[in-house]
């Protein structure tokens, strides 16, 4: 009868009550409840004693109540939402545990000779390193922004593609960074995988894909928008499979760093624009209207910074972002008639080998006149 009593009371009477158990030799009495019954008998797993003459409970009998009583017992207090952070809701409509400020790379060597590479195997190579091209670009980025205004950075998150870290070692020179501060990221970083379309020209195939997001990629990028596989291992990725990764790595940072300042750099500029958007929470198929320029860093990023260039955008260069995006959806048209695509990379290759071919062939001819002459 008294577990009965116990179990009808409210929520608060109720922890109240079993604090009572834990530090009174007789909490009924002291509540006045059942206080004429002298004892009562033991039924199950818990008996709450009713009388001064009783026992007092002991730690079995208040561990063998309910669970949730008992929870609530050992608490005593109503509890509160833990503040643990783990994985990021977006968007991020609360402040985040970190300021995080977002670097594009320069312009790596095979994006001055116009090639665009994307198979995660490959971008670490060196002839994806920063052309000279690209350490100015990351100098003066240096020099007018983060310098002046005095940005020094507890921790730079690096993606591991020549041209990041290039990068993120003229960062670390340049501002004091120490080695142990400066942090490679191997997975989540990556940039988006195009497929078959791997090595081919990126002033063109830049317009193609920014048309086939827009038009097929949807809200969230799952609608559509993927490129064609190819055949060496190259993924063939939507927006919505990199937004997985960048989903999991602003979770894996506000998690390990509390309260830090963290300079992320990646190698291309969809990679931290979809980062934006997801922040912002501005649809995927406008990503490209955030698109980061190489050597490009905005500070502070958060969903209110974000909405506010997104607008500014908008309001500056709409039209010019329309005219991309209609010659896009042509070249995208054209990407797609093509059966047999052969990259920038190996008709390069071909033409260096036929060169070599003939310088070889000018040689040997040269090589038997001479023969021939001194014969004669």
């Amino acid at each position: 009868r008294t577990l009965n009593t116990i179990m009808s009371m409210g929520t608060t009477l109720r922890r109240l009550l079993l604090l009572m158990i834990l530090f009174f030799d007789d909490p009924i009495h002291a509540f006045h409840i059942n206080n004429k019954k002298s004892s009562h008998r033991r039924s199950g797993a818990c008996i709450l004693s009713a009388s001064r003459n009783d026992r007092q409970p002991t730690r079995r009998d208040v561990l063998s109540l309910p669970v949730g009583i008992g929870i609530a017992a050992s608490v005593g207090v109503p509890s509160k939402a833990a503040q643990a952070r783990g994985l990021v809701r977006f968007p991020c409509i609360e402040p985040l545990g970190n300021t995080y400020h977002f670097l594009r790379a320069g312009t790596s060597l095979l994006e001055a000779e116009d090639i665009w590479s994307t198979n995660p195997l490959f971008v670490t190579n060196r002839e994806a390193a920063l052309s000279p091209q690209g350490m100015e670009e990351v100098a003066a980025t240096i020099e007018t922004v983060l310098i002046p205004q005095n940005i020094n950075p507890s921790i730079v998150r690096y993606a591991i593609a020549a041209s990041s870290m290039d990068t993120c070692n003229m960062i670390g020179r340049d501002l004091k960074v120490g080695r142990d501060r400066l942090v490679p990221e191997f997975n989540y970083l990556e940039p988006r995988a195009i497929g078959a379309w791997d090595m081919l020209s990126v002033a063109n195939t830049t317009k193609a894909v920014w048309a086939m997001d827009v038009l097929e990629a949807g809200l969230i990028g799952q609608d559509g928008g993927r490129p064609p596989p190819n055949e060496d291992g190259t993924p063939h990725e939507t927006l919505a499979n990199v937004a997985t990764r960048l989903r999991q790595l602003l979770s894996v940072m506000e998690s390990q760093y509390s309260g830090d300042t963290v300079l992320v750099v990646a190698c291309d500029g969809t990679t931290l624009a979809l980062l934006s958007c997801m922040i912002a929470g501005i649809p995927y198929n406008r990503v490209h209207e955030m698109e980061y320029a190489p050597g490009e860093v905005r500070l502070n990023v958060n969903m209110e910074s974000t909405l506010a260039l997104w607008k500014e955008r908008q309001a500056n260069n709409l039209g010019d972002y329309q005219k991309l995006i209609e010659e896009g959806a042509v070249e995208l048209k054209r990407l797609r008639e093509m059966t047999d695509i052969v990259s920038l990379k190996e008709q390069k290759f071909e033409e260096e080998q036929i060169e070599m071919d003939a310088e070889f062939q000018r040689q040997q001819a040269l090589k038997r006149r001479q023969e021939e002459d001194e014969k004669q």
